[in-house]
């Protein structure tokens, strides 16, 4: 947060303690920039969900690492996007993505969703069947062992 949303991107080396702002590849569709954001890495890629930009968000892109480009991928081939949100939790695993809570700007949400990475589908996990969901929430953390 601060006077203005930022869309630059930087990467950090842990062997030299160094900083550096990447260079993007043109003719990729980037996201716009944006506060309060989901971000996990799989597959070769860097993913955005979400997030806030003077509206709620609900909007998926890849960053691919070897070509330095972002790919749109907001249009699944099948299942149904999570709603708009911020302050989501997001986390990785085996080439899929797991989005939880957030707020949607009125309430506080406690939906999980998982994106599968490689066959671009969305699932909604907060079924009754998984046992008592937490409750809603925004601005946690998530990590998936």
């Amino acid at each position: 947060c601060g006077p203005a949303d930022l869309n630059d991107f930087h990467e950090y080396h842990i062997g030299s303690s160094t900083w550096k702002e990447l260079s993007i590849s043109t003719g990729g569709s980037s996201p716009s920039a944006r506060q309060n954001l989901g971000f996990a890495a799989t597959l070769g890629g860097l993913f955005v969900f979400g997030g806030y930009d003077g509206t709620y968000l609900n909007d998926l892109f890849r960053f691919d690492l070897a070509s330095s480009t972002w790919e749109d991928r907001s249009m699944p081939v099948s299942g149904v996007v999570p709603s708009a949100r911020r302050n989501h939790g997001m986390s990785a695993h085996e080439g899929s993505l797991y989005v939880f809570g957030g707020s949607d700007g009125s309430s506080n949400l406690n939906d999980l969703h998982s994106y599968d990475a490689s066959q671009r589908t969305w699932s909604d996990l907060s079924t009754p069947s998984l046992g008592l969901l937490p409750s809603p929430r925004c601005c946690g953390g998530m990590a998936i062992s």
